[in-house]
């Protein structure tokens, strides 16, 4: 409340002015002296800075303590790799992990981004930017302060950016089996165009999981090396002990026709004349796209069973997602002789 002799603003309740003693009245202009209230959109950053400090007060000395010499930054020269290889693991324990939050929030970011964008050059991209991020948080550990020219720090990020990024595809591709590859053919039955990429999964039990219509990656025969060299895409035609008939008109398998538009005869196995293949146990008739150069088209006949007869265990994944283009993102499913899902 203001005074009217001197302007002093009292506080709400003060019947006398504290500064003149003047008497205040009751109609004088009220202030509001409550602070005015945080935005709704700024509570969960303080409540998560709330939560950090709470809960990473100072690092854990009992943890540091008991690293093993080679994970200790302090005593091995690379502790400071093997402690980050979960990226800010090396920050909690020794409580530095305020310094890099905002480091972890984007290779988080970055990971997201990859795996939305797998298969493709955006991919690319944001892998190589997560395992650069991922670099940074490991070197700022302890290795930075041990180098102290420009040119020497840059060079150490770009390596252990390179050796983040080899980890990723190993636990990527070793570890969950997973893999993305470009389709080099048509398969109209699941939908599927060439350049399409999709992902790629290992498959443990081929008999179990192998059936009619599935798209699968698999070692492929090169006529030139005389061997199942090639690793490519294909779709499985005809199961083990069945008799697969080849025309121009489409395949003919134990004597009933497969659908032409779900099961294309590639260009290369076109010709004049039937050609019957009784396939044995554990061989998948496969057709893929080959490259004509490798053989003249008159001595194709010739390789057709080597060419299209895959062994069990030359099959090495199956496709399981259309993956990009999003907007034809679905589950591959396997086809029945009439091309149905």
């Amino acid at each position: 409340m203001k005074c009217p002799g001197c302007g002093f603003e009292n506080m709400p309740g003060y019947s006398k002015c504290f500064r003149c003693g003047a008497i205040l009245s009751g109609d004088q202009e009220r202030i509001d002296v409550n602070p005015p209230r945080m935005p709704r959109w700024k509570r969960p950053v303080r409540a998560f800075r709330r939560y950090l400090r709470k809960k990473v007060p100072g690092g854990s000395i009992e943890i540091q303590n008991r690293l093993p010499a080679w994970l200790d930054p302090s005593v091995a020269d690379t502790g400071w790799f093997f402690l980050s290889v979960i990226p800010g693991l090396g920050h909690f324990i020794f409580g530095r992990l305020r310094q890099v939050w905002l480091f972890l929030c984007a290779w988080v970011a970055a990971v997201i981004l990859a795996l939305v964008f797998f298969g493709g050059s955006l991919g690319t991209f944001f892998a190589v930017s997560a395992a650069g991020i991922h670099a940074y948080i490991a070197v700022s550990l302890t290795a930075v302060y041990r180098f102290r020219g420009i040119r020497e720090r840059l060079v150490l990020n770009l390596v252990v950016t390179f050796l983040y990024l080899g980890l990723y595809v190993l636990i990527l591709r070793g570890g969950l089996g997973i893999r993305s590859m470009r389709a080099a053919d048509n398969y109209p039955g699941q939908n599927i165009e060439t350049g399409d990429v999709l992902i790629v999964t290992r498959v443990f039990d081929v008999d179990e999981h192998i059936r009619r219509g599935s798209i699968v990656r698999c070692r492929l025969y090169h006529p030139q090396r005389y061997s199942n060299s090639v690793v490519g895409l294909g779709q499985v035609t005809a199961l083990p002990g069945e008799t697969v008939s080849i025309s121009r008109k489409g395949f003919i398998v134990n004597g009933v026709s497969l659908s032409a538009e779900a099961f294309p005869v590639p260009g290369y196995i076109h010709t004049d004349t039937q050609i019957e293949i009784t396939l044995q146990d554990g061989v998948y008739f496969v057709n893929a796209p080959y490259n004509l150069n490798y053989v003249g088209r008159r001595f194709v006949q010739n390789y057709i069973h080597r060419m299209c007869c895959i062994s069990g265990e030359n099959i090495l994944g199956k496709a399981r997602v259309v993956w990009i283009p999003f907007e034809k993102t679905a589950i591959i499913n396997d086809i029945d002789i009439q091309g149905i899902q």
